[in-house]
C-alpha cells in the first residue's frame, strides 16, 4: 500500500510538472512580437506616433499580440534621439521612450576621447 501511495504522489508532481510547463509555452505563444513594414501598420497609429514626438522620421515597426490584445511598436529618429512609441490599433499612445542616436561605431560617444 506505501508503493501505490508513493507511486500516486510521484505522478501527481509529474502532472503539475507537466501543466506548468504546458501553461509556460501556451503564454510565450500569445505574446508574440514580430517585425512588419511600416506600409503594414494603421495610419492612425503612425499619426499618434508623429503626435507624440514632434518631427519624428520612422524607422522600424513592430506588431506585438498580447493577451490583453495588439500593440504596435514604431522606432525612429527625431532632434539627434532614438525613439520607441507604443501605440494601441485605435492610436493611443501608451508609452514613449526615448534614448540617444548611436554615432557611426555605435558607441554614442562621437569619437571623442576622453
Amino acid at each position: 500500500m506505501e508503493l501505490k501511495s508513493i507511486l500516486m504522489s510521484a505522478l501527481l508532481v509529474l502532472a503539475v510538472g507537466v501543466c506548468v510547463v504546458g501553461c509556460h509555452c501556451m503564454d510565450n505563444e500569445k505574446n508574440k512580437s514580430s517585425e512588419i513594414p511600416l506600409s503594414d501598420v494603421p495610419q492612425a497609429v503612425k499619426d499618434a506616433a508623429a503626435k507624440s514626438v514632434a518631427g519624428i522620421n520612422l524607422k522600424e515597426a513592430e506588431i506585438e499580440k498580447k493577451k490583453s490584445g495588439t500593440v504596435y511598436e514604431l522606432k525612429g529618429e527625431a532632434n539627434g534621439k532614438e525613439y520607441e512609441i507604443k501605440v494601441t490599433p485605435e492610436g493611443k499612445v501608451i508609452e514613449t521612450r526615448e534614448g540617444e542616436k548611436e554615432d557611426s561605431d555605435g558607441d554614442n560617444d562621437d569619437d571623442k576621447e576622453g
